[in-house]
């Protein structure tokens, strides 16, 4: 296996986003040549919390798959608001990017949202197929990745995700490799991450070293989810996430899923289903997640459960 972590410096920054040509304004077009001489993975400031909070990791366990959900006992079963509602919103600032490099300062924040959401496909397919190692013990501040997709820019850091009710000494850990630029272009309350000076390496299966990034949350298990679609944005792959839809071939309009939903899935499948989606809540709340279909798409589905769950109460009662 061919090891390839050579550090970059800031004249020898790496264009990721070369493919983009999209855009003929004038004044656009000068924003793109700033950012092509931009690496995705530019140095940016450590924080001295993020690096404490991951030496105080614990025992990591593999969880790249999204589990299924826990049933929660019934006396133990949290209540659920009859609405989503939606936080106050908060703009992603163009200064959110300052700390990645200094070529990004002064690009607007909307451009750059644009540019990565070209990328995404191919970056998100960089990011599924580089490789982490578990480690045995305590989670790393840094950690050696595989990467085999060397047709695009590498993921910049590893986030170590963690659930805020276990305990310490056996709290488990889900490792995501991921771009910084996804984060800071969509998660309006995340602060700066640690740095990362990485390049493309020239070979498949070749190692680089990343930082690891610690996020905790109530219930971190739809974590995934809410990755996979500020890479994608693909509407269709999120509401079969959100909602049991393995027995449908086309998705049928809200009103009418709710029915069959009725038809289909016992009441705790439902009933696991609501909580899950609410955890991706949780998430998307907590990192200031903002996209509108995001939003819209996760409010639907909790009306669609709710509705199934109000008619089979009846047809039970």
């Amino acid at each position: 296996m061919v090891s390839s972590s050579r550090a970059v410096s800031n004249d020898e920054n790496v264009n990721p986003l070369h493919s983009v040509r999209r855009h003929h304004d004038t004044n656009a077009r000068r924003q793109r040549r700033r950012l092509q001489s931009t690496n995705l993975n530019a140095p940016a400031r450590s924080l001295n919390a993020t690096r404490e909070a991951a030496r105080r990791g614990s025992r990591a366990t593999p969880a790249h798959q999204l589990a299924p959900p826990t049933q929660i006992p019934a006396q133990h079963t949290p209540s659920l608001p009859a609405e989503l509602c939606r936080p106050p919103f908060c703009p992603i600032s163009d200064a959110a990017f300052d700390y990645i490099g200094p070529s990004l300062k002064g690009i607007p924040a909307v451009f750059i949202q644009r540019v990565i959401h070209d990328e995404g496909k191919d970056l998100f397919a960089s990011a599924c197929q580089t490789v982490t190692h578990i480690p045995t013990g305590e989670v790393p501040l840094e950690m050696d990745v595989v990467i085999n997709n060397v047709s695009v820019d590498p993921p910049t850091h590893v986030v170590a995700v963690y659930s805020r009710s276990s305990s310490l000494q056996n709290r488990p850990v889900s490792l995501h490799p991921i771009h910084q630029l996804f984060l800071a272009a969509n998660c309006a309350h995340l602060p700066p991450l640690p740095a990362s000076r990485v390049e493309t390496p020239e070979l498949p299966g070749s190692i680089v070293t990343l930082p690891v990034v610690p996020l905790i949350f109530e219930r971190p298990e739809t974590f995934n989810i809410l990755v996979e679609y500020l890479y994608t944005h693909n509407q269709e792959n999120l509401q079969r996430a959100l909602l049991p839809l393995a027995a449908f071939g086309s998705i049928p309009p809200p009103a009418k899923l709710a029915r069959e939903l009725v038809r289909t899935c016992p009441t705790v499948t439902l009933q696991m289903t609501r909580y899950r989606l609410y955890a991706l809540y949780g998430i998307v709340t907590t990192l200031g997640v903002f996209d509108q279909p995001l939003w819209r798409m996760m409010e639907v589905a909790w009306q669609v459960l709710r509705d199934a769950l109000t008619n089979q109460a009846t047809l039970n009662s």
